[in-house]
């Protein structure tokens, strides 16, 4: 197995397109490939950290309305109704059983 030798990178954000690539793109070069672009005008060192996303570690529960009402559905045509979840059901009747259910 060959080792790999650790290159390091510098990010660059092209501003004007160069082809293969467009404006807004950014990517990563040697040092002195990277310093041809920026000298060329068509890119600028890029330094932007990723941050990591915060997650809430409380999970809370969505609220919920506990009334069914006809309201609630959009009739679609044909007998078919829509229910707030986005599924699809015939008739009234099984669409308010449906809302009953998922209310509960």
């Amino acid at each position: 197995m060959n080792k790999v030798n650790k290159v390091n990178k510098v990010l660059i954000k092209f501003t004007r397109q160069n082809l293969p690539y467009n404006t807004g793109d950014v990517a990563g070069f040697d040092k002195k490939d990277a310093d041809k672009f920026v000298k060329k005008g068509v890119a600028v060192y890029y330094n932007k950290k990723v941050k990591k996303p915060k997650v809430n570690k409380k999970m809370e529960k969505p609220k919920v309305n506990k009334k069914v009402s006809i309201d609630q559905l959009e009739y679609k045509g044909g007998g078919y109704y829509e229910l707030p979840n986005g599924e699809s059901v015939r008739s009234k009747d099984n669409a308010l059983k449906k809302l009953k259910e998922l209310n509960s």
